[in-house]
This record gives structure tokens, sequence and C-alpha cells, in this order.
């Protein structure tokens, strides 16, 4: 929601500070679940943080629901709001299952790389991005063959101690 409502906040500047404010809720929502997170191990501090994301959520979801009853909320606003609620389980799922992730940050990181390189290759759909890539995986197959490495067994993990003592 928070990359929604920074993209209605450039679309719609009307609805400019309506949407950051809701980013910033969200931001909010993000950093008292970080604290929570760290009390792990702490029962008494864990209960007291635990208690506060929990409100503060309950908060979030009232909030939504006010201004979704509104008559006057804008019909941008309106999709926001509602694609909120669609994804509200999503939204807190960390509170109930702290080891998942509130984003998705760090896959989003993972791909950026190849996206890029796919983008600076010409697309994905280019006959020259297709020839680098080819180019690149019977690189790694040829390295894998010179380790005498199964490519089918391989991975970045378990190569990585393999080659690293060799």
């Amino acid at each position: 929601m928070g990359r929604d409502c920074l993209e209605l906040a450039r679309s719609w500047p009307e609805l400019e500070e309506w949407a950051l404010d809701w980013t910033a809720r969200i931001g909010t929502q993000n950093e008292l679940n970080r604290l929570r997170l760290q009390a792990i191990g702490q029962p008494g501090a864990l209960t007291r943080k635990h208690r506060h994301v929990r409100d503060y959520l309950d908060s979030l979801a009232r909030q939504r629901e006010d201004e979704l009853q509104s008559p006057d909320l804008r019909s941008a606003a309106r999709n926001g709001l509602q694609s909120l609620q669609r994804h509200w389980r999503g939204l807190s799922l960390s509170f109930e299952h702290p080891e998942v992730a509130m984003d998705n940050s760090a896959a989003e990181r993972a791909l950026r790389g190849p996206v890029a390189a796919r983008n600076g290759f010409y697309g994905s759909g280019s006959v020259k991005s297709a020839r680098l890539a080819a180019a690149a995986l019977l690189s790694i197959l040829h390295t894998l063959q010179l380790h005498r490495i199964d490519p089918r067994k391989w991975s970045d993990e378990s190569c990585r101690g393999k080659t690293a003592a060799s």
C-alpha cells in the first residue's frame, strides 16, 4: 500500500497530503513491528509492544473503514483504501507470524540486478539479449565443468564452501 500511496500522490496532486499521511501510517506500523521484534526474549516488553502494534493495526483498520464510508472520498483514494482492505490480511500477517517479513523488499532487491541487466541488454525479447544470456549461461556452465561440479546439483550456497577451500 505504501508504494501505491506514493504513486497516487504523484498522479493526483490534490490527494498528495492524504496519500502521504497513509504512507506515514504504514511506515509507523512497520517501525512499531520492528521494535516489537527486537523485544523477543524480553517477555514483559514483548507483551507491551505486541499490544501496542495490535492497537495500532486496529486503529488503522477503523480509520480505513471510516474513510471508506465518507461520501466525499475521491474515487482514487477509495480505490487505494479498497486495495488496502483486500490486502489487509497480508499487511497484518507479520503481526501474527513474526518470521514473515512485512514487505518483500529483500526479494525485490535480489531481482533488481537481473532486471536492470535485461533492460540494459535491449529488453528481454531481443535476439541480442538472448545471445548475451546464453553467453553468460555458457560461461557459468564451463566454469562449473572446469571445477568438476555437477551443474544439476550446483547452488550458490553449496559451492561457496567447496570452491573457497580449493
